[in-house]
């Protein structure tokens, strides 16, 4: 897991971005939020799971956690080939 203060951001297919406070970091490692990430469920259930998790660990400060999936839709997968194309034959 890596921490990153961009004021740009390329993402990929499936990339997720949890936005979250130090109630759940300071309670759950950053393996454990890996590892949660990882799984299939949906971000609401992903979300829930972690706060459960800092609250299981004795979390006693606000938990929140916001988590962003971004998928390339077909369409926009045509579309970002079309222009690097573009970019190459230029």
């Amino acid at each position: 897991m890596r921490y990153i203060l961009p004021d740009r951001l390329t993402l990929g297919d499936n990339d997720q971005i949890l936005l979250c406070s130090d109630g759940l970091t300071d309670l759950v490692s950053s393996g454990e939020i890996a590892a949660t990430l990882r799984t299939a469920d949906s971000s609401q259930k992903k979300c829930d799971a972690l706060i459960n998790l800092a609250l299981e660990n004795g979390g006693k400060d606000n938990v929140t956690a916001l988590l962003a999936c971004y998928q390339i839709t077909k369409l926009a997968a045509q579309m970002r080939r079309r222009m690097f194309q573009r970019i190459v034959e230029v």
